[in-house]
């Protein structure tokens, strides 16, 4: 079956690397992605997939279908460029892994007995994506496994990633009829987060706490008394973010009972998830990768931004291979446009088709293994408990 699968893509290789010269060439911001968003449905269509737009009530996102029942294997797609107006980090690439690994199990798919291929299209970049809603509307709770191949500098199969909670913090005073009071509220702001700095990195490892804005009144010719901070608390574990988060809810409150402030700590966007690795299903991967020829592998990766797909990797098991496509006499920075060249280059054609080649491969190793996929689920269960 894994052999009928690779002789097929050897036929529809213009249809898969068409997808990848598209999206490249095709920037689109987050959220406005409809050229990508028609160009990836008409495609999946065309291979037989059922194709249903505005999932979740987000415009440019869609979830293709084919097959039925369990196994049900997810596999996402990412199409927005990030900070610049080009691919610099290879999202074309990552979906064509995705894309083409779908089209090339269209063809066997009639011959499995039971299982599901799903294809979701997630817009908005890696940290702030769809996926976050998604899964806070339970979209992936009965998906069996989760793949999301990534274009990288490097292979790895071992990824892990930081646990980021959004805070708002606000102190505010009824004193707004004198000046005083607006300053005392900028104090109570400058000093919760300036010894939050300080004190944060000796509660937990790998923690740290990124201010992004602080904001009081724009007119400084009116005094409305309140203050306003954004910040991000980073650490390696939801539970440890969870815990400096009730720290910092407390000490807010306290510098706000000293100064006699009213105080607000909230949750100003959807919190990042650390992403939970699965190592039987990681091993399997990277076997089936080594079956292609990839065969040298950094030991891990922790991605300190924080990914989306963390969020689904609490609810279903989840791998994210990342797959070089840079030789090594060439290496190239992540992100860059180099890296975005190398993304359409013939050698990088290659290293995204044995991606698609070992992401079926697992994909039938699921299909056709019910004890190694229970076996990957109960060490996901494991996993989860500890976390």
């Amino acid at each position: 079956m894994k052999q009928k699968v690779v002789s097929f893509l050897s036929t529809v290789r213009r249809d898969i690397f068409d997808v990848n010269k598209f999206i490249y060439n095709n920037p689109e911001k987050s959220y406005e992605e409809n050229k990508c968003l028609d160009f990836l449905t008409k495609t999946l269509e065309n291979f037989n997939y059922k194709v249903q737009k505005n999932y979740c009530s987000i415009p440019t996102s869609f979830c293709a279908e084919l097959g039925n029942g369990h196994p049900k294997i997810c596999l996402i797609c990412k199409y927005s460029v990030s900070d610049n107006d080009a691919h610099f980090t290879g999202v074309n690439a990552s979906t064509t892994m995705s894309i083409g690994s779908a089209i090339g199990l269209s063809k066997i798919i009639s011959e499995i007995p039971s299982g599901t291929i799903y294809v979701i299209g997630c817009p908005g970049n890696d940290i702030t994506g769809a996926e976050l809603t998604m899964a806070n509307q339970g979209c992936f709770e009965d998906m069996d496994i989760i793949i999301s191949p990534k274009a990288y500098i490097k292979n790895v199969i071992n990824v892990a990633s930081a646990c980021i909670t959004p805070l708002k913090l606000n102190f505010s005073s009824e004193k707004a009829i004198d000046g005083y009071a607006n300053t005392i509220t900028m104090d109570a702001l400058n000093i919760t987060c300036n010894s939050l700095n300080h004190l944060i990195k000796n509660l937990c490892s790998r923690c740290d706490i990124n201010i992004v804005s602080l904001k009081g009144e724009k007119n400084p010719y009116s005094f409305p008394a309140c203050s306003e901070g954004h910040l991000y608390i980073r650490t390696k574990f939801s539970s440890q973010c969870y815990d400096v988060e009730k720290k910092i809810r407390n000490y807010s409150k306290s510098v706000g009972d000293f100064l006699n402030l009213d105080s607000e700590v909230d949750i100003h966007e959807t919190p990042c998830k650390e992403l939970v690795s699965v190592h039987k299903l990681n091993r399997l991967f990277e076997s089936n990768l080594k079956e292609k020829g990839i065969i040298n592998f950094e030991e891990s990766l922790y991605e300190a931004q924080g990914v989306s797909i963390g969020a689904l990797s609490h609810t279903t098991p989840c791998v994210v291979p990342h797959i070089s496509l840079c030789e090594e006499k060439n290496p190239t920075a992540f992100p860059s446009k180099e890296f975005g060249d190398a993304s359409v280059s013939e050698y990088g054609e290659q290293q995204i088709l044995k991606g698609i080649e070992a992401t079926t491969a697992t994909i039938i190793d699921l299909f056709e293994r019910n004890d190694l996929l229970q076996e990957i689920t109960n060490e996901f269960f494991n996993r989860l408990t500890y976390h």
